[in-house]
């Protein structure tokens, strides 16, 4: 947290999500079907993201371990 600046670490409402909600809505649009999209999150949000992947239709989704096998990554299918 000390490197990256604080407009990336911090949301401008309470909701530590309205910035995977509103790609989310994007990627819906603008995704072919079998389209991917891929999050890098907070380990502490992943579980929650997949929530959010599963609640907008998309399938496959899965979290991925990063190289200290923390759960950083969230993908979905289209």
């Amino acid at each position: 947290a000390q490197y990256e600046p604080e407009l990336a670490l911090m949301t401008p409402t309470d909701d530590p999500l309205v910035f995977y909600k509103r790609i989310l809505e994007m990627a819906s649009e603008a995704l072919s079907v079998g389209g991917w999209v891929y999050f890098e999150c907070n380990d502490a949000y992943t579980r929650e993201v997949a929530t959010l992947l599963q609640e907008a239709g998309f399938g496959a989704v899965e979290v991925l371990v990063d190289m200290q096998g923390k759960p950083r990554h969230v993908r979905g299918r289209r």
